[in-house]
């Protein structure tokens, strides 16, 4: 009998199979890829749901909604505000109310991380601690909404028309439009008999991607050339910072730098998501505004009492 002989792959065999695991894995990548930001968008669904929640239990306790800034001394935001109903009773009662974010005093707890503020599909902006230049503040991935007004202290132009919107601050710097003088004009607080346009067709809280592709720092000692992060903290609550508004392009993730141009220095309520951008409505509910969405309808959505008429099918 002749001695049995051993049969392994050939080359050829080899690298069929190797190039049919390749076309699986080719295959099922972006089935993985987008399993996996399907779950990072139910997170950030979730942290919006509980911002929300927070700032409705605030409400009850309040009586109104917070402030998007308590604008004595830049004291806090609406967002620090609500610490104690997501369940940051510690980090609160740890912020000295009485002075800023950026005060010495308020340090450590200005730069501590919430993570119900921060999307998981967003990359952290900041490279390393730039402490000149306030970095270590800890930043958010989402803004609440003061309105359809011209929102933005940036170049030159200033705020006017009134804020419109459910989360606003004590009081604004206001000039009606972009020539007349500045003043300063105080803000009612807001509840929820005040949203007559109905909290379902109210936005008060949306996505703020941290940086804006055009939108650089300048000679800082640690990160000259690097993007901003939009000035997205969660202590501060500047228009810039975490209260926009409507006013311009949706869902733009640079800044207009065009200063004859209405919509400079406008930072848009923007998402790494593909197509669009979660926000939470005045009723707490969840909504994603498809990028699509016309301006009107945008800007619509965003006045407590404008009396405009919005389906739900237009977004």
């Amino acid at each position: 009998m002749f001695p049995s002989r051993k049969r392994g792959f050939t080359l050829i065999e080899l690298l069929v199979v190797i190039a049919i695991i390749a076309v699986l894995v080719a295959l099922l990548l972006p089935a993985v890829q987008s399993a996996r930001e399907a779950a990072r968008r139910a997170q950030c669904v979730n942290n919006i749901k509980q911002m929300a929640l927070a700032m409705h239990n605030y409400h009850d306790t309040n009586g109104c909604f917070p402030f998007a800034l308590i604008q004595a001394n830049d004291k806090y935001s609406c967002y620090t505000g609500i610490l104690p109903f997501l369940e940051q009773a510690p980090l609160f009662a740890a912020y000295n109310t009485n002075v800023g974010p950026r005060h010495v005093a308020n340090t450590t707890t200005s730069s501590t991380k919430v993570q119900a503020y921060l999307c998981p599909s967003m990359t952290l902006p900041y490279s390393k601690p730039d402490v000149a230049n306030n970095d270590y503040l800890a930043p958010t991935s989402y803004a609440t909404s003061n309105g359809n007004a011209y929102a933005n202290l940036y170049s030159g132009r200033h705020l006017y028309g009134e804020p419109k919107g459910v989360i606003i601050g004590a009081s604004t710097t206001n000039s009606g439009d972009t020539t007349s003088p500045l003043t300063t004009v105080a803000c009612p607080p807001i509840n929820v008999s005040a949203i007559t346009d109905g909290s379902s067709n109210t936005v008060f809280i949306g996505e703020q991607d941290y940086a804006l592709k055009n939108d650089f720092f300048g000679s800082t000692t640690t990160r000259a050339g690097q993007l901003r992060g939009g000035q997205g903290v969660w202590a501060h609550g500047y228009p810039r910072g975490l209260n926009f508004s409507t006013w311009g392009k949706f869902n733009l993730h640079t800044i207009n730098d065009d200063v004859t141009s209405e919509e400079n220095g406008i930072y848009s309520f923007r998402s790494q998501h593909p197509g669009g951008v979660n926000f939470a409505f005045s009723d707490g509910s969840i909504r994603f505004l498809k990028e699509s969405v016309a301006k009107s309808i945008y800007r619509a959505l965003s006045t407590r009492a404008g009396g405009e008429v919005v389906s739900a099918d237009s977004y």
